[in-house]
């Protein structure tokens, strides 16, 4: 009995109720069949009674470079987000820098319409990344998912979110996941 006490509380992060993940990471479980969210890191932007929105900062597409407002340029890297929408165009930044009309993400995350930050009409966030496409799911999809054990779930971080080593991402994570069990 004791033994299973103690196992439940060491999984109850990952078994937790899914209401509250925005600003944290789900990291794709190493049991996650092969899908296009295996090995995958997604930072949740909204979560709530009508489903969530995240988007996978661990998948480069490329970099793009946008005119600064002082006449220098800035330099973007592209992610791939998710499945949903591909062809939609999202900064996430670093909240300092985030326009009113822009979604805060708890952590001191943002995400808003890059076209003012490529056209030079506002500064460049202190961090920040261009995404492509987005992930979503359904009301109780991402609940039944995290009950499934595809998913653990962390603190966002800024390194982890914007670090420049995507290939290292979800390997450091489900290291860090190991170490905290």
């Amino acid at each position: 009995m004791r033994r299973v006490l103690l196992l439940l509380l060491l999984l109850l992060p990952s078994l937790a109720s899914a209401e509250g993940l925005a600003g944290r990471l789900l990291v794709a479980s190493p049991r996650m069949p092969p899908n296009p969210f295996s090995e995958t890191v997604i930072l949740i932007c909204s979560h709530d009674a009508t489903g969530a929105f995240g988007l996978v900062v661990n998948r480069r597409a490329g970099h793009a470079e946008a005119d600064g407002r002082d006449g220098g340029t800035a330099g973007f890297t592209l992610r791939l987000g998710g499945p949903v929408e591909p062809k939609l165009l999202f900064l996430l930044m670093t909240a300092e820098a985030a326009p009113p009309e822009a979604l805060s993400v708890p952590g001191g995350f943002a995400v808003g319409n890059p076209s003012p930050f490529l056209a030079g009409e506002l500064q460049p966030p202190r961090r920040a990344t261009l995404v492509v496409g987005f992930s979503g799911w359904d009301p109780g999809q991402l609940e039944a998912e995290l009950r499934h054990g595809d998913w653990l779930v962390q603190d966002a971080d800024e390194e982890t979110v914007f670090g420049e080593r995507d290939e290292a991402k979800w390997q450091r994570a489900v290291n860090t996941r190991k170490l905290e069990l």
